[in-house]
């Protein structure tokens, strides 16, 4: 069972079996300001592992809650922990599944891979912070790690599925104005902070899976997956 609409929950159904339920509903505004939706979610966990006790619940949350940094000091990311707080407080047996910048078919526009496109699109100029990086996953390959994870008996545990390496947003930009052939308007500052997770899990997931280890290799082939028709 798949709790959500959006893209996460969409790749989830591939992966979905009877004895999970998976919670992927999530906050469609990334800053998560808007206290209905933050108490609808809220609503939905409670309800839904009051209905299915014996389902190990999953919930998707993110990575970035291991960010202090004020600038993502957001609404958003206090609903994040709140919410794996409950779920932790009610299921009898579950699994949090952090995870970092998911890519695939989506046109949100705080998406990261989407602020480049269309700044490279329409030559509209932005900063680009040399003191950060970013962990870019594929959504089909963060639903095989899932399903992976749990074959593999992990359960009452917090998870990073997460890629193994990160990747600085200069060289994200840099892969994108490489396969569009062009380039940005943008100015590098020193700005930023970098937070980190254990990767352990994760280098073990993509040997078991086959994916591709190397965050540069992976960039680009995320950028020609899911970005290639609108470049052309």
């Amino acid at each position: 069972m798949v709790l959500g609409n959006g893209m996460i929950a969409s790749a989830l159904k591939k992966v979905d079996r009877p004895d999970v339920l998976f919670a992927a509903s999530g906050l469609s505004n990334l800053k998560g300001a808007d206290p209905v939706e933050r108490l609808r979610e809220r609503n939905l966990l409670k309800e839904q592992l009051a209905q299915h006790p014996d389902k190990i619940f999953v919930y998707i949350s993110s990575y970035s809650i291991d960010d202090q940094s004020s600038e993502n000091n957001t609404p958003y990311l206090a609903h994040k922990v709140q919410m794996e707080e409950l779920v932790k407080g009610l299921a009898n047996r579950f699994l949090i599944c952090r995870t970092s910048n998911v890519v695939g078919n989506s046109k949100q526009p705080g998406n990261l891979m989407n602020f480049i496109c269309e700044h490279l699109k329409t030559g509209a100029f932005f900063d680009i912070w040399t003191n950060t990086s970013r962990n870019l996953i594929d959504v089909s390959d963060l639903a095989e790690m899932a399903a992976a994870a749990i074959d593999m008996g992990h359960v009452n545990e917090t998870l990073y599925l997460i890629h193994p390496s990160d990747i600085a947003i200069y060289d994200i930009v840099r892969h994108f104005e490489t396969f569009s052939a062009i380039a940005g308007h943008y100015r590098l500052v020193e700005k930023g902070v970098y937070y980190r997770a254990d990767k352990t899990l994760s280098k073990a997931l993509f040997d078991r899976l086959g994916f591709e280890k190397d965050a540069d290799l992976y960039t680009r082939k995320l950028i020609g997956k899911y970005f290639a028709s609108r470049f052309s």
